[in-house]
């Protein structure tokens, strides 16, 4: 209805699309990302398109070699570097019972979701070390004037040629079906 066309237009006059799916992003896509200068309390990410309309991004999905990982009792922090160029910060938050607003625990079946949800952060978390190949999926978010993603699943990869397929499907989305051109050092 309304809220669905709403998403499709970022205010501006060219048209912006939404997908309801993980945008498959590299590095140099995902940090390019602008915020919408939307004033609703959920923020826009959008990617200029080569059209000049924009797509709009809440959630993506990449994967990298983590290069950097900060432990806290709270949260994960991690670096993912693709090999375009960049490094993607990832926060997984540790959390995550502390963090659920209370109407949720309400009922008996929040409370197991929200236990089993903040049991696989501990166990996704533990599994996060340098130089291991990870595929990540989450939101877009902003912390300290820099784009993040809020993680809201991983897995570690085994297959050495995950990377490599992760970065051919980046590039069929990103000609074929986010109309993006490949930047000139391709």
């Amino acid at each position: 209805g309304k809220r669905k066309e709403e998403e499709m237009n970022d205010g501006n006059s060219k048209s912006s699309t939404a997908f309801p799916c993980h945008a498959h992003l590299l590095a140099m896509n995902f940090l390019s990302l602008k915020a919408s200068s939307s004033t609703s309390s959920c923020r826009k990410w959008l990617l200029q398109q080569n059209s000049g309309a924009a797509m709009v991004v809440y959630k993506v999905e990449t994967m990298g070699v983590v290069v950097g990982v900060e432990r806290k009792e709270k949260y994960l922090r991690f670096l993912l570097d693709d090999g375009s160029g960049s490094c993607i910060p990832c926060i997984l938050w540790l959390n995550l019972l502390t963090l659920a607003p209370r109407q949720y625990f309400s009922h008996p079946v929040s409370i197991i979701s929200s236990q089993v949800r903040a049991e696989l952060s501990f166990e996704e978390a533990s599994n996060v070390t340098l130089g291991a190949l990870v595929c990540v999926q989450g939101r877009v978010s902003y912390f300290n004037q820099n784009l993040q993603i809020t993680v809201s699943s991983l897995q570690v990869e085994s297959d050495p040629n995950a990377e490599l397929f992760h970065w051919l499907d980046c590039m069929r989305l990103a000609l074929h079906h986010y109309n993006l051109l490949p930047s000139p050092h391709q």
